[in-house]
């Protein structure tokens, strides 16, 4: 049986030796074409970041334009701006806005004037930086800007002043943080700032050194976290002994917007290089990667950023990247009334492509894009929102003005100003006929009208009226017609003639009646007064700061009493007072 075993075997290998050649290409065949499967097939992890890649990396040019949703309005106001940065609701009324070459100003809206803020901010205009962002909370006005030293370097500085009624100035003012090292490069000094429970953060730029924004012994490149006063909060990377306190996130190349969510996170907006610009969401002790990876771009030159990677494991992903860039400047979350249905939805400024963004997000994915304005302003830098939801934009040109942007209103609706002109609701203005400094709005077809335009102007003789109203003009009047003026006008309240201080901001149940003229004779002196009388039983605090603005500005006086306004020249508030004295 062995014998027989052996013969068997003897068989096997004499046939093994004669096919060995075939044996052997065909296992080198198969061993090649494994090798050119694994090559060729990507794993599911790859395909997984393809398909992520897809998800973040979009494309501006796709998405649909729609404007027919809004009204363009351009503010009028008696000066322009020259490349402004930032503007800053102080109320409804007041905004400050930044210029690059060191301007700081008050913009009163109602009176459509702008007024220089005295300051003593150490700033300088260089490259790309100057006076940058403008932040108002409390009594003080935190700023963001460009500071230079002995040896002509620069970097982004943050400081504060106190900044309180009538802000003509900014007092005491101290630098609370320098962003280190100095740099000679006049890019990307970043910055927006803005207060997340009593802590505030700001962006800085990388300042075109690239891979600095991967070191912790550098603010270049990074999300700072400081407390209000400058003073330093716990080092979340104590644990390395080169880095610098401040820094909260690194790895951004140049953040020009941050707003907060309403849920509570920062968001910031991130210019790439040639693609790459990105939103994304700020987290304490992360990196987003510059310049390791570029979020889809590449460099000017076309070589690949890094590695060529768009994103690597390590990093933090953005919730969206643009390729080809749009450069994106500020960001805001929606709130208010006036486009009801885009609550909670962020609004981008683009300046390379003159345009502003809508994004629906929803549970940190972006579910809708939609570009609501485009090449109607120029490059759009800041944006923001007053109490009523209006959306106000500034543009970084020469002769800039700030714009902005209403709901468009029912067209089938309509009112007709003295001039005979037809105007659809929603519309805002002054009337164009002989009631001309009347600043009016169309409201659901009823024209609201306030003479709160025509403080510090010439009057007209006469003011705006319907059939059956009569107003009282330039005539004395008795002790007895002021006794009997509160219940006189209060009746007539459900009247088609209603005035508005829509240009103040105010809600619906802030509304004055109306407004005359007329004057008191005192000691044998003709003085003369206005009255404001409102629907509200007495004048908040917000309305009298409204007011008294404009008292800073023009020399006049006002004084309150429940809903009555009285407003006086400071060369006659003796009118005032005794009319006041009258009506107590």
């Amino acid at each position: 049986m062995i014998k027989n075993n052996y013969k068997h075997m003897c068989k096997y290998f004499k046939l093994m030796n004669k096919f060995k050649y075939f044996f052997l290409v065909l296992l080198c065949v198969t061993t090649f074409a494994c090798s050119v499967d694994t090559k060729i097939q990507p794993s599911q992890q790859a395909l997984v970041d393809i398909e992520n890649e897809k998800l973040i990396i979009k494309n501006y040019k796709e998405y649909e334009v729609d404007e027919s949703q809004i009204t363009l309005s351009k503010i009028k106001l008696d000066k322009l701006f020259d490349n402004p940065w930032a503007i800053e609701f102080i109320d409804d009324n007041l905004i400050v806005v930044t210029e690059k070459n060191g301007k700081l100003s008050l913009v009163d809206l109602l009176n459509q004037r702008v007024f220089d803020i005295k300051h003593k901010i150490p700033t300088i205009q260089y490259g790309q930086g100057g006076l940058l962002d403008v932040l108002k909370f409390e009594d003080y006005l935190y700023l963001s800007y460009t500071i230079t030293n002995k040896d002509k370097k620069y970097t982004t500085a943050i400081g504060r002043g106190l900044f309180v009624y009538p802000y003509k100035e900014l007092k005491n003012f101290e630098q609370i943080f320098t962003a280190k090292p100095f740099y000679k490069d006049g890019k990307h000094f970043g910055s927006r700032m803005l207060i997340k429970d009593k802590f505030l953060f700001a962006s800085i730029g990388e300042r075109g050194q690239g891979s600095v924004a991967q070191e912790l012994d550098s603010h270049a490149g990074s999300i700072i976290r400081i407390n209000l006063d400058g003073s330093l909060t716990e080092n979340i990377y104590k644990n390395n002994l080169n880095a610098l306190p401040e820094i909260f996130q690194i790895g951004v190349r140049n953040p020009q917007g941050m707003t907060l969510s309403p849920y509570g996170e920062i968001f910031i907006s991130n210019h790439g290089a040639k693609g790459g610009d990105f939103i994304g969401i700020v987290d304490e002790g992360k990196n987003y990667g510059w310049d390791k990876i570029g979020w889809g771009g590449t460099n000017y030159t076309g070589f690949k950023i890094g590695d060529g990677e768009a994103f690597l494991e390590e990093f933090d992903k953005p919730i969206i990247s643009w390729v080809p860039s749009i450069a994106p400047s500020d960001i805001l979350f929606y709130k208010g009334n006036e486009f009801s249905n885009w609550e909670g939805d962020l609004l981008v400024t683009s300046l390379k492509y003159k345009m502003l963004i809508k994004l629906k997000i929803e549970n940190g994915i972006i579910t809708d894009e939609l570009i609501i304005l485009k090449d109607d302003i120029g490059r759009i830098r800041d944006v923001d929102i007053n109490s009523k939801g209006e959306i106000f934009l500034i543009t970084d040109e020469f002769d800039s003005h700030i714009w902005k942007l209403n709901r468009k209103s029912d067209q089938n609706i309509s009112c007709e100003l003295t001039g005979g002109e037809t105007v659809y609701d929603g519309w805002s203005g002054k009337d164009t006929g002989a009631n001309h400094c009347n600043q009016c709005r169309c409201i659901n077809g009823m024209l609201a009208c306030t003479k709160m335009a025509c403080l510090g102007l010439n009057k007209p003789n006469s003011d705006l009226s319907t059939p059956g109203k009569k107003y009282l003009n330039e005539r004395h009047i008795t002790q007895q017609e002021v006794n009997n003026l509160e219940s006189v006008v209060l009746s007539n309240k459900t009247d088609n003639w209603i005035g508005i201080l829509g240009d103040l901001g105010l809600t619906d149940t802030q509304v004055f009646i109306e407004s005359w003229k007329g004057n008191i004779l005192l000691n044998n002196n003709k003085l003369d007064f206005e009255v404001l009388f409102f629907l509200d039983s007495s004048i908040d605090k917000f309305i009298k700061n409204q007011l008294s603005t404009m008292e800073a500005y023009q020399g006049i006086k006002f004084y309150f009493i429940n809903n009555i306004a009285i407003k006086c020249d400071e060369s006659d508030k003796q009118a005032c007072e005794y009319l006041l004295n009258l009506l107590s």
